[in-house]
């Protein structure tokens, strides 16, 4: 989905993208378009900014020059759930 939404946004095939692309800006919008666009729920937003975090943490590795992006990106945190919020 994120490739898909690249693709749209920045008019550039998934071959073609840098990781300089993929800045936390993009990615805030990307999760902003899947609960306001594609109406995803908060869960399935986490589950993608889980496995976008998982994906940065792998390139944390490989390419470390990008550490301030990487960076950026992983500040982003998960959005509570109806069942996570106390109720008083």
């Amino acid at each position: 989905m994120l490739f898909k939404f690249a693709q749209a946004r920045l008019r550039k095939p998934p071959s073609s993208l840098a990781l300089d692309d993929l800045d936390a800006p993009f990615i805030g919008a990307f999760l902003n378009d899947l609960e306001t666009e594609r109406g995803a729920g908060v869960r399935t937003r986490n589950l993608r900014l889980t496995a976008i975090r998982s994906f940065f943490r792998f390139v944390s590795f490989e390419e470390p020059a990008h550490s301030a992006l990487i960076q950026r990106v992983s500040q982003y945190r998960a959005s509570a759930t109806t069942s996570d919020r106390c109720i008083s």
